[in-house]
């Protein structure tokens, strides 16, 4: 969707612009970058929106969600947005440059990508170059804009051209925004989290600095457990449960049909919810622990636990706690 000119088209403009920001300030929280700064000062703010630093370099991103009533970017188009410059800048300070929109710049797109395969421009220029990309490469090397083909392919390596759509990508930043902040849901988090980029541009901000300033906002940061320490948690609940069970068994086992039919039903795949009633004494605990014994053989994953032994809680996220499977917030 093109928008319509005049106020309409600033006001998409700095919408997609800040949701993209926002998708990397996200990556921070999640530990794929290390810290974010909106409007840096100085020549790192030379025509980018920010600067993101992550463990193997740093990159400046310049966002422009559209070109005019165009569908697409090319050479001369980013000419007038004054885009060469800046790429020429930041490339030769070592930083990589990412031009971001909704319409795409194939040609760009695909000299960039063959300019980094290339060892060299002779290389390039014989294996890489080819008919239809030739015209906007000698554009590039021409004394209006790099003045040198060698300069032009060197400066080319480190441009990356991305287009997203902006449902997707507001989509996608409120799914990510469920995986590390708390408060509210995840589209309004990313809201709240895009006002705090606003707060604070200018200031570097690692991921200390966003949990540090999540609270007026209302929101929180959740702690990320690792899927092995998940698995070794539930594992050591269950286990608990088992050993104070078998204490309380009958020796030999009696092997009791409502244990075979559990197991069956969850077997099945089933999404329904299964109660086991039965008067005290009548071996309900016997039941579920042949029923837990069958599904651990098999492989299946089973947390138990008692119930009557916990604090009250009064989330799914207390009673983790209670259990000793999750960790507090």
């Amino acid at each position: 969707m093109v928008p319509r000119p005049g106020g309409e088209t600033d006001k998409f403009g700095n919408r997609y612009e800040g949701a993209w920001t926002i998708r990397h300030a996200l990556y921070v929280l999640l530990g794929s970058g290390t810290s974010l700064q909106v409007e840096p000062g100085g020549p790192l703010g030379d025509g980018t929106e920010f600067v993101y630093r992550h463990d193997h370099g740093t990159e400046v991103h310049q966002v422009k969600r559209q070109n005019r009533n165009a569908n697409s970017w090319n050479v001369a188009s980013l000419r007038e947005k004054g885009v060469w410059d800046s790429l020429r800048s930041h490339v030769e300070a070592g930083r990589e440059f990412h031009f971001v929109s909704v319409l795409p710049a194939r040609a760009l797109d695909e000299l960039a990508d063959r300019a980094r395969r290339s060892d060299d421009l002779a290389v390039f220029r014989t294996e890489w170059l080819t008919d239809e990309l030739r015209g906007p490469f000698d554009a590039l090397a021409s004394a209006d804009i790099y003045g040198s083909a060698a300069t032009a392919w060197r400066i080319l390596r480190g441009l990356r051209v991305e287009w997203h759509d902006e449902r997707d990508l507001v989509h996608t930043n409120a799914v990510l925004a469920e995986q590390v902040l708390a408060g509210a849901p995840g589209r309004l988090a990313a809201l709240a989290l895009g006002q705090l980029l606003l707060d604070n541009v200018g200031t570097t901000l690692d991921v200390a600095a966003l949990t540090a300033r999540l609270a007026p906002y209302g929101l929180r940061s959740v702690v990320r457990v690792d899927a092995a320490a998940a698995s070794d948690a539930v594992s050591t609940a269950t286990r608990r449960w088992a050993a104070s069970v078998e204490r309380t068994l009958l020796r030999p086992t009696i092997p009791r049909e409502e244990a075979a039919r559990l197991v069956a039903e969850i077997g099945e795949g089933t999404r329904r919810l299964i109660l086991l009633t039965g008067t005290a004494g009548g071996g309900k605990s016997a039941v579920l622990h042949q029923a837990f014994t069958a599904l651990n053989e098999a492989g299946t994953p089973v947390l138990a636990f008692r119930l009557d032994r916990l604090e009250p809680f009064g989330s799914t996220h207390e009673l983790g706690e209670r259990v000793h499977v999750s960790p507090p917030v």
